[in-house]
């Protein structure tokens, strides 16, 4: 379908109906956990607190299609900030809430090809809404949005594509190439090579500081969640995953007997198995409490706040 489609915007606009079939569908959730139960590079990889807890579902140099699982702060507080007001260069992003207290997000007008450099932008809120049972929301390529905190453990369904095809897609599933990303971007940008492939030489994200939206470096701001990394990582990514599951209803305890088998399976699986073989509750993991820029995090009455004195009017 993906494919055949010579406008992807209006492929992620048909998708409702095939997402809501999705979600409601315990069958393609068990067909999904036991492809990435199986799979020895999901199995075995590192994970870091820059990666969200996902279950892949397809992943190809056309689309990408996810369950991401969100966790939430110890302590909820309303309308806190989940990560900075970023875009997604020039991929297209749709979603839509599968468990939990909803997905609520801030989304921003499209950066012009000129603000994407700009330290300090005033953006502009277009659309305010909560995901929930029967709807999804779309972001545009260069379009800016936020997620805030969930009250509760959350699940969404994803699904990325880029906004045109390019010769060079392939290249984004090249595991070697991801690890040079950095310096891969500086040269595609020294060669004027920018819009060929869809990227920008420096990516910045947004927060509000002093009433209004100021820019830090993407590589900045995530440079400490790439480093954590090791098997306390581990077992927080794959516990929320569980966590997840167990609260979505699945259950398919032939196929968690035979990972207790397993050799390939990780031994930090085993203890989540057990728990759900023995219908015992998956206790919540927490996000962390601070963000990384200068003053650890922002709230929604602050973006509310910088968007009414950039533009003069309340959202």
């Amino acid at each position: 379908m993906e494919k055949s489609s010579s406008d992807r915007r209006e492929f992620h606009r048909n998708s409702l109906e095939l997402f809501q079939s999705m979600k409601s569908d315990l069958d393609f959730l068990d067909q999904t956990v036991r492809q990435s139960f199986t799979d020895p590079n999901y199995l075995n990889q590192e994970w870091s607190l820059y990666n969200i807890p996902n279950l892949p579902i397809v992943d190809t140099e056309d689309l990408s299609l996810k369950y991401h699982v969100f966790v939430p702060l110890q302590n909820h507080i309303p309308g806190s900030a989940a990560s900075t007001i970023h875009h997604h260069s020039n991929y297209l992003l749709t979603t839509t809430a599968v468990l939990g207290s909803g997905y609520e997000t801030f989304i921003f007008e499209q950066l012009k090809e000129e603000e994407r450099r700009l330290e300090e932008i005033p953006l502009k809120i277009q659309e305010h809404l909560t995901e929930s049972e029967n709807t999804q929301s779309f972001v545009d390529a260069w379009q800016p949005h936020l997620v805030f905190n969930p009250s509760e453990l959350s699940a969404t369904l994803i699904m990325w594509s880029t906004d045109k095809k390019r010769a060079t897609d392939g290249l984004r599933q090249n595991r070697v190439l991801k690890h040079f990303k950095g310096p891969l971007r500086k040269m595609i940008a020294a060669l004027g090579l920018e819009n060929t492939f869809g990227i920008t030489a420096r990516t910045l994200q947004y927060y509000v500081e002093n009433g209004q939206f100021v820019a830090i470096d993407e590589d900045e701001f995530f440079e400490p969640t790439r480093k954590a990394v090791g098997p306390e990582v581990n077992i927080y990514s794959i516990q929320a995953i569980f966590a997840f599951l167990q609260r979505s209803g699945w259950r398919n305890k032939p196929f968690l007997e035979k990972m207790l088998k397993a050799n390939e399976v990780p031994s930090y699986y085993h203890q989540f198995i057990q728990m759900l073989l023995s219908e015992e509750p998956i206790p919540d993991v927490y996000a962390k409490e601070t963000i990384n820029i200068p003053k650890g995090g922002f709230l929604k009455q602050e973006v509310i706040a910088a968007h009414s004195k950039s533009w003069g009017k309340e959202f």
